[in-house]
């Protein structure tokens, strides 16, 4: 299969397939450290792919008040999409269509 990565919807669609992924990565690292229940508990486990000053900084942000209530938020805007994006054609065809 060739991809002509100049033609901007297939640039679209790699750029949300790549989002898509960092975010998948990011939700299964902070499930690691919500595993713990406790902040301290959570700073103590790092995942063995993950540098303990990367590990330190992404713990750092997670207990912040600001995120959490940020997480809050972003759960009731999540609600309100006009598709689901958990895999899905609907996302892919909602992007192509607003490219066209």
């Amino acid at each position: 299969i060739h991809f002509d990565l100049e033609q901007e919807h297939v640039i679209l669609c790699v750029n949300d397939i790549m989002v898509d992924c960092y975010r998948s990565h990011r939700y299964k690292i902070k499930l690691k450290y919500d595993e713990f229940g406790l902040d301290e508990e959570g700073r103590k486990h790092p995942p063995m792919n993950i540098s303990l000053d990367v590990w330190e900084y992404l713990c750092d942000i997670w207990c912040k008040e600001e995120y959490q209530t940020r997480c809050k938020k972003n759960v009731e805007n999540r609600q309100k999409l006009p598709y689901n994006r958990q895999g899905d054609l609907n996302h892919l065809l909602f992007i192509m269509r607003r490219t066209l």
